[in-house]
């Protein structure tokens, strides 16, 4: 069995992007940006290469991709273009050819300049948390961590790791779990000047 070494892409040269937090006009906004996406590869400096020439978006998979998507809005103050009414749970499309992919409901949300594209579960079966898989977690930079940490758990998030320092820098960071299990990081964003 070929060994993973772990990594980091970080993603701190995309500005932060003043972002909604899902609620009424009145509601203060909330300035969420991507921050990284924590890699296990047998070689790292290849994947470092590859990655870091144009990163733009992340898969994910859902049992419920457009309620996925609600949840990043409301919960993390995603931006998302969809106008949609009605339940968020619909029934998944047939898969399609060649590959037979399973493409609908699909949905695709914003932080700052990075696009979550939410597809469909595509293998029965629940969906596990990505925690010591090839994509360990993704992470977000977030204003006011202890304040949205706190707010996060009054709405029923579950939190993964408390409040603690982020390597060795002054900032501080949290994990939390995401809809179907990711695990979510959640970093103090620096003042800007």
């Amino acid at each position: 069995m070929r060994q993973l070494f772990p990594f980091t892409l970080l993603l701190l040269l995309i500005p932060p992007v003043p972002q909604s937090t899902g609620g009424s006009p009145q509601e203060a906004t909330i300035a969420t940006s991507f921050h990284h996406v924590h890699l296990n590869s047998t070689d790292p400096s290849k994947a470092i290469e590859f990655y870091t020439r144009a990163f733009i978006h992340v898969h994910l998979y859902s049992d419920a991709p457009l309620c996925a998507a609600d949840w990043y809005v409301k919960r993390l103050g995603a931006t998302s273009r969809a106008q949609r009414g009605g339940p968020c749970e619909v029934p998944f499309a047939a898969p399609s050819e060649p590959l037979g992919v399973i493409r609908a409901p699909a949905a695709t949300v914003r932080f700052g300049e990075i696009s979550l594209i939410i597809y469909p579960r595509q293998r029965p079966g629940p969906l596990v948390s990505p925690r010591g898989h090839v994509v360990d977690h993704i992470a977000l930079s977030i204003p006011d961590l202890a304040g949205a940490l706190d707010r996060l758990r009054k709405s029923g998030v579950k939190v993964l790791e408390e409040l603690h320092q982020f390597g060795d820098s002054k900032m501080r960071a949290a994990m939390i779990e995401g809809p179907d299990s990711i695990a979510i990081e959640l970093i103090e964003a620096a003042p800007r000047p």
